[in-house]
């Protein structure tokens, strides 16, 4: 929807139905990409959130409680792969971490999709999804990279 308005806003009409079925085909394409990877022994958990997480980035309509939807795959994943050091001495996932501050980002991102648009943007649909999709999308994982341990 944020390149949809982005074109519409500097003057470049997109074609809705041309962008909508193009991020729809790779849509599929990534999952079938997925699938093949779980069927040469990649984890069917962490293949699954990523399918989720796809669908989540390219979907043109979003609702708050998307953002669950690939959580409990997250929790399924197995211990392995990136981690990093949490200030204990326990390691969390990173990837758990994004779909955690993703969940938490989401939820409060109804500040500006409600309040901040109506109040203060005067309604405006671009300029709350210039603030939305990088508090929403961006923030989680900017914190999840900024809180890597640093390269021995």
């Amino acid at each position: 929807a944020l390149v949809v308005l982005l074109g519409r806003g500097l003057g470049l009409p997109l074609p809705l139905t041309f962008f909508l079925n193009t991020l729809t085909l790779l849509f599929v394409g990534f999952a079938l990409w997925q699938l093949v990877g779980v069927w040469r022994g990649r984890r069917p958990a962490r293949a699954t959130a990523n399918v989720f997480a796809a669908y989540l980035a390219q979907a043109f309509s979003f609702r708050i409680w998307y953002a669950a939807w690939p959580l409990p795959w997250l929790l399924l994943e197995e211990s392995g792969g990136a981690r990093e050091q949490g200030g204990r001495g326990e390691c969390v996932p990173r990837r758990l971490k994004v779909g955690l501050l993703f969940l938490l980002t989401s939820q409060v991102s109804v500040v500006i999709y409600g309040h901040l648009w109506r109040l203060v943007l005067g309604g405006d649909h671009l300029w709350s999804h210039l603030l939305g999709v990088p508090f929403t999308f961006g923030l989680p994982l900017f914190l999840a990279w900024r809180g890597r341990p640093a390269p021995r």
